[in-house]
């Protein structure tokens, strides 16, 4: 039997593009975790190529967009533009927490247990680490490859750790290039 008072209540969904996470966290909404208060105006939507709607809270996606911004990364999103370079990578973890941002964990905090699903999460988690109690949440685990070219490792892999967690817990370490290059 599973205690119910160590299961996170909080999850924050990462994985590569075509993966399932917008599956996984519509699993999490639809079991009563919180998404938005306005699912209709204000979660992104479906269209041609998720018709089952991303599950992406505008609110989270516009925070983690200023959050890439500050860092100096001038684009909307790192999949579809030029690669984050590994100096702006660092400079997110560096960032002082906007009282925007503490203010929208705190509402989302109001609402737990929560869902939070953006890809951008790969690269901003270091920051929200610093602002989200870490005793009501527990995210995925990102591994770097050996042998792979460091472009590539500038998404967040998620891979469950078979041995070492616990069933269902997931745990997250967000790409943050090393001084050696990656």
């Amino acid at each position: 039997m599973v205690d119910a008072s160590t299961i996170p209540k909080n999850v924050l969904v990462l994985g590569m593009a075509r993966s399932g996470t917008s599956m996984t966290a519509s699993i999490f909404a639809r079991h009563g975790h919180f998404v938005t208060e306005d699912t209709e105006r204000n979660l992104q939507g479906p269209d041609k190529f998720n018709e089952s709607g991303y599950w992406e809270a505008h609110a989270v996606m516009d925070a983690n967009r200023e959050i890439l911004r500050r860092a100096g990364y001038p684009f909307d999103n790192t999949w579809m533009f030029e690669a984050i370079t590994d100096t702006q990578a660092n400079a997110i973890w560096d960032l002082e927490p906007e009282p925007s941002d503490v203010s929208l964990a705190q509402m989302y905090g109001a609402q737990s247990p929560w869902v939070w699903k953006d890809p951008r999460l790969c690269f901003t988690l270091g920051y929200w680490w610093k602002i989200l109690d870490p005793s009501e949440h527990r995210g995925p685990v990102a591994h770097k490859r050996r042998g792979r070219d460091p472009a590539e490792l500038r998404t967040c892999e998620v891979e469950r750790e078979r041995r070492s967690a616990p069933l269902g817990e997931v745990r997250c370490t967000p790409y943050r290039p090393s001084a050696a290059g990656g």
